[in-house]
């Protein structure tokens, strides 16, 4: 059931994300189109498995605990 949820908010988030992605790149701001840009290709350079690394040794550190 855990899975599931994850997959439902992921799910969710990602097509937000998405959606606001492509507005702001539609748009053709010049500030607002870099910043899409280079936070595109950070996310596409850096492995998943330290993505999960960070969320999870770096969310303890705000204050939210996960559970192994």
């Amino acid at each position: 059931m855990l899975t599931i949820q994850l997959f439902l908010v992921a799910a969710a988030l990602s097509t937000v994300l998405g959606i606001l992605f492509a507005i702001v790149l539609d748009i053709r701001h010049p500030l607002w189109t870099r910043v899409a840009r280079v936070y595109s290709a950070v996310m596409r350079g850096v492995p998943p498995l330290i993505v999960m690394l960070v969320v999870f040794l770096g969310f303890p550190v705000l204050g939210i605990n996960i559970s192994a």
